[in-house]
């Protein structure tokens, strides 16, 4: 399976931002399933414009990272924009605008397209831009695994009974993990959010030293807890398990934590008898 390439467009003021998105879909990257561009990857003898216009052809998404300089710049806007606009019209390529600052959008052509994070809310608005950020490559696997490379038939005569997973993405911190696992159930999308906290954290915002034993681990949806656990942050030198049940739209699932006696973690949760979120 040939890995889809992502070309993403963007102004020079929002590069810190662009950063942080291209971390993000790393984790789609090392799946082989997509394969990331952008015009600081021209190497030195390359002529620029050449290569920016290769890549425009070639890609078969292309993400806009709409902001106020986005906008605001003739080349962006008239000139890589419409340029994508005119291959989308061809149904040669997606193209996903990503709202990452606020900026008025809504009568431009941007307005034609769906605007990601979800409900068009400005990355930078988020009070956890990481959220953001994650939600952003959710569509981008949906649109990666069901509208090009048709990993799942939705028009199966099967395709409502079962649990199908979209994907799945976790992300390591300095101060916790995330994770965002997607699933089909009942000819919907579903997702879960699980949340990893460690014990410092805790004893900060609570302001309860009390609280530098235990991490906290959360799983959500629908912004509703699923499952909270206080569980050691150290080895406690004797395995873990920890497992809950609970119902997603009739179905039976199981979240299931351990850590072994040398403090490795491991979380898994499976909707029905499909596991849609392992690490």
């Amino acid at each position: 399976m040939a890995s889809i390439e992502i070309f993403i467009s963007y102004a020079s003021e929002d590069e810190k931002l662009r950063d942080e998105l291209v971390k993000h879909l790393a984790s789609l990257n090392r799946q082989g399933l997509t394969n990331t561009w952008y015009n600081n990857k021209i190497e030195a003898g390359f002529h620029k414009q050449a290569e920016i216009e290769q890549h425009l052809k070639s890609a078969q998404i292309i993400l806009l990272l709409v902001s106020a300089d986005f906008i605001a710049s003739d080349y962006l806007y008239s000139i890589e924009m419409q340029q994508a606009i005119e291959r989308h019209k061809q149904a040669r390529v997606y193209v996903v605008p990503v709202l990452l600052r606020p900026v008025y959008w809504q009568d431009t052509p941007l307005a034609q397209f769906a605007m990601l994070p979800t409900g068009a809310k400005p990355v930078t608005t988020h009070d956890d831009q990481d959220e953001a950020l994650l939600d952003v490559v959710m569509g981008i696997a949906r649109i990666a695994k069901v509208d090009i490379h048709h990993d799942i038939d939705t028009s199966s005569p099967n395709f409502a009974q079962k649990v199908t997973p979209i994907a799945s993405i976790y992300l390591p911190s300095t101060v916790g993990n995330k994770g965002v696992a997607s699933f089909f159930l009942h000819e919907k999308e579903h997702i879960l959010h699980f949340t990893r906290t460690d014990s410092f954290v805790n004893a900060f915002r609570l302001k309860n030293l009390s609280k530098l034993k235990n991490q906290t681990i959360l799983l959500t949806y629908n912004q509703q807890e699923l499952v909270r656990e206080e569980v050691p942050e150290l080895p406690t030198l004797r395995a873990i398990v920890k497992e809950r049940k609970f119902q997603i739209e009739g179905v039976n699932c199981l979240f299931t934590f351990k850590m072994s006696a040398l403090g490795i973690m491991s979380v898994q949760v499976k909707v029905g008898e499909v596991i849609v979120f392992s690490h």
